[in-house]
């Protein structure tokens, strides 16, 4: 038993000591938001979580998110508008339908953890109508082109 349990470890441990070694630029997130308390809050949107678990960590190996190791801060906001869109009926024109929606507009910059508020963002990247992953995207395509020379 004391072999499979030893075994089972060392299988556990690669994939994660694999992507520290991948690991050359850290970066925590930070919500920037008038209605919390202190104005912020170290935390992703769901939308940015699940663009970092499905396609982030695959797409830019090198930039991990880890707040402990992190060189550059990256904080977002957000702004929900509503508008209203014509959905076109392609058999019929006729029938064209307007319909209201919800949205989310993303804006995020990045600075190095170290710097002071009065230092201007490395990035910036105001009003992303595609929403906060990507925004949250844009800036890790940043920050992995910054650390590369790119």
């Amino acid at each position: 038993m004391k072999p499979l349990i030893g075994v089972l470890v060392c299988v556990l441990a690669i994939p994660a000591f694999a992507r520290a070694q991948r690991c050359r630029v850290y970066f925590t997130v930070i919500q920037s938001d008038v209605h919390l308390p202190g104005g912020s809050l170290a935390a992703m949107s769901a939308a940015q979580e699940k663009w970092g678990a499905k396609k982030g960590s695959k797409e830019y190996p090198q930039v991990c998110y880890e707040a402990s190791k992190a060189t550059y801060k990256v904080v977002w906001w957000k702004e929900t508008v509503s508008d209203n869109f014509v959905a076109k009926n392609v058999a019929d024109p006729r029938f064209d339908t307007t319909v209201r929606r919800t949205r989310e507009i993303g804006s995020v910059y990045v600075k190095r953890v170290s710097a002071p508020d009065s230092v201007k963002p490395l990035f910036f990247a105001d009003g992303d109508k595609k929403g906060t992953a990507d925004a949250l995207e844009k800036a890790v395509r940043f920050m992995a082109h910054a650390e590369s020379g790119n």
